[in-house]
């Protein structure tokens, strides 16, 4: 008789990755996951290569100069709470689930939260609610009345991947105003970069209440997908347990050096947010005259609608013809959907001119 896993983990779903290369295309247009094509901050890209000598050394496992730098960027010392650190936000999510769910509890979601939800609550034992949205939102309402003894934990994307919908400040806290005390409510701020609404909030505040925690990442507005660095801010209980699950060296040391040197260059990030909101905007009017159903998006990404599964599929192959790589979202339960990064300027023209092809 083989080894058996636990909790019957040979039914868990494998996560899949954007795709980067197509066959007969060197260099294709990749706009399959959410990255930042303006590639890192050149001061992270120095501080990697300024310390790329010594990784034959373990990193600090507890690097305090990166939590200083991220407690200063998001003026965290106003509040309550401690900087936790992560191979991705994933891991944090991971981790999360692994310390507060477990069999017998309900890990609960959007109907069409980030994919890493399930497999995260699964891991642990628990089992996943969804909860379905109204117009491709998080419906607050439905959340608060699908919450039972048994909800341990609610992941909530804000901004959401892949709708590119958000909650706004009040609705947030009227979510955790209606939470019981046992649920602890994670917001993934993956984005929040990249939202330039009034009405929006990273909530670091509510870390004080002891049942809320925030989580960000490098990946995205950073443009540090390959080193996987991710933080959260925590109650300091939730942290206390997340440093005791996660493995001594779980961040690297170049990772370590280019958050700080990322976090350093504030001009690049402003620039790097001011030209995805102007190719955001650009691209939500040049697909509305192309009659492409574009959801309203406050990320660095767009979820295009066409109506059905062969359409969609259809404008897939169009753009992989044309050297673009999309990404489908048949996993997400949107067989009818493609999302698109929004990328620079000349990759956005490019999309345009291989989807007027299919245009009505």
């Amino acid at each position: 008789m083989t080894p058996l896993p636990v909790n019957g983990l040979e039914t868990l779903p494998r996560y899949s990755a954007g795709s980067h290369e197509l066959d007969g295309i060197t260099t294709p247009i990749v706009l399959s996951a959410n990255e930042n094509p303006r590639g890192p901050s050149p001061k992270a890209v120095a501080a990697i290569q300024d310390h790329a000598a010594d990784v034959h050394r373990y990193p600090n496992g507890n690097p305090e100069d990166l939590k200083a730098a991220i407690i200063d960027r998001y003026d965290l010392a106003a509040h309550q709470g401690e900087v936790i650190l992560g191979a991705g936000s994933d891991e944090i999510l991971s981790l999360l689930a692994k310390g507060f769910a477990s069999a017998g509890k309900t890990v609960m979601m959007s109907q069409y939260g980030f994919l890493m939800y399930p497999i995260a609550a699964k891991a642990a034992g628990a089992e996943i609610q969804s909860i379905p949205e109204q117009n491709y939102l998080a419906d607050v309402e439905a959340i608060l009345a699908a919450v039972t003894e048994d909800t341990a934990l609610i992941f909530l994307a804000n901004p959401n991947n892949p709708t590119g919908s958000y909650l706004n400040q009040t609705e947030i806290t009227r979510l955790y105003q209606g939470l019981p005390d046992h649920v602890l409510l994670v917001l993934d701020g993956a984005y929040s970069e990249y939202v330039d609404r009034a009405d929006y909030s990273d909530h670091h505040d509510l870390v004080a209440s002891g049942r809320v925690v925030v989580t960000h990442t490098f990946s995205k507005a950073h443009g540090l997908a390959g080193l996987r660095l991710g933080w959260a801010f925590a109650p300091p209980a939730i942290a206390d347990i997340y440093e005791r699950l996660r493995s001594p060296f779980n961040i690297n040391a170049l990772s370590i050096k280019a958050g700080i040197a990322a976090l350093a260059d504030q001009t690049y990030l402003e620039e790097t947010v001011r030209l995805n909101a102007e190719q955001r905007a650009r691209l939500q009017q040049s697909l509305a005259e192309l009659a492409i159903n574009v959801l309203p998006s406050v990320g660095n990404f767009l979820l295009l609608d066409f109506g059905s599964r062969e359409a969609a599929s259809n404008a897939e192959k169009t753009l992989l013809k044309g050297g673009i790589i999309v990404r489908g979202m048949t996993g997400y339960g949107l067989p009818h959907c493609l999302r698109l990064t929004i990328g620079l300027p000349e990759e956005n023209t490019a999309v345009l001119q291989a989807l007027k092809q299919i245009a009505p």
